[in-house]
């Protein structure tokens, strides 16, 4: 194979080949990996610290509340998208104009104070999913899934889907709905249940998905 690369790229010499073209193909495609490596852990410190400023734990444990992540990859940048979970609650983590400090349970519903404090009253009550659904028992993907399958999601155009109901609020790319009805499908899409810490991971490959 060298040999033939060799003659092809003009060369009489293995061995000038792979020190001239060969390696340096190589330092080139490895140094393009830990540029990739360190955007993809500074994006993920980035949404850690977001998220600590909009929560504090203490409210999440009062409420029997928890966050799930998960992160997608698309054309190689990525994206962490963040959820407040509880008994019939899968609330999108979004920071224009939620207290999400003040946010508590009443009735079963999820009450969020909004930043409009100018309004009669800021506390909004987004409801509860009917069923009451544990979204702390499943990850946050098969969440996903359970509710794209079970619930109304509109097209809201860009490329996006959302769906809104009692309990429940999230966008999603169409194409990430895609791959998750159907894997075979957009393979430049990786989607990775959980916050992930990508300093000690090795390779994701098409198996550690399937599982």
């Amino acid at each position: 194979m060298f040999e033939n690369d060799a003659r092809k790229a003009g060369y009489q010499s293995v061995n000038e080949y792979i020190e001239d073209v060969d390696y340096v193909k190589e330092i080139k495609n490895e140094k393009e990996k830990l540029i990739s490596k360190r955007d993809l852990i500074d994006s993920i410190s980035r949404s850690r610290v977001k998220l600590f400023k909009l929560i504090d734990a203490d409210v999440l444990d009062k409420n029997n509340l928890q966050i799930q992540q998960y992160i997608h990859i698309n054309n190689g940048t990525p994206y962490s998208e963040s959820f407040i979970v509880g008994q019939g609650i899968f609330f999108s983590v979004y920071d224009d104009g939620y207290a999400f400090d003040e946010l508590r349970i009443e009735n079963k519903d999820l009450i969020i104070p909004t930043y409009d404090y100018e309004a009669d009253d800021p506390n909004k009550n987004y409801g509860h999913d009917p069923g009451l659904r544990d979204y702390r028992e499943h990850s946050c993907l098969e969440n996903i899934l359970y509710l794209i399958k079970h619930k109304d999601v509109e097209d809201v155009g860009v490329n996006l889907m959302s769906c809104n109901a009692p309990g429940i609020s999230f966008y999603i790319s169409q194409a990430e709905v895609i791959k998750l009805l159907n894997p075979n499908m957009y393979r430049d899409i990786v989607l990775i249940d959980g916050d992930m810490d990508f300093a000690y991971s090795k390779t994701v490959t098409k198996d550690a998905l399937m599982e």
